[in-house]
């Protein structure tokens, strides 16, 4: 398997653990936080968009901007957001990785 593939592999299956965890955060948290819905939806978004290479830096932007919110409600309520400090070096390493064309 090539880097590019693997690449390509490890974005998509980042992509749908993003998206599905935001679901399950909307489904959860939606009744008790105002603040859930619209996040886990822009998190749902630029995740999407995540996908593309013509809008992965905007997307880049997006998630690093919706893990930085959440992460300051999470350590507001208490919590050590470490998971999101993950999502987010996984995010850039996609993008980093990719403008720099591991093609094989």
């Amino acid at each position: 398997m090539t880097a590019h593939r693997v690449l390509a592999a490890y974005r998509v299956t980042f992509v749908a653990c993003i998206v599905g965890l935001s679901a399950l955060t909307i489904a959860r948290d939606a009744s008790a936080h105002a603040h859930v819905v619209p996040l886990a939806s822009a998190e749902i978004v630029a995740a999407l968009l995540l996908l593309f290479r013509r809008t992965q830096r905007a997307a880049l932007a997006g998630l690093l901007a919706v893990f930085a919110i959440a992460g300051a409600a999470t350590v507001a309520g208490g919590g050590w957001p470490i998971h999101l400090v993950l999502y987010g070096a996984s995010a850039a390493a996609i993008v980093l990785i990719d403008r720099h064309d591991v093609r094989s």
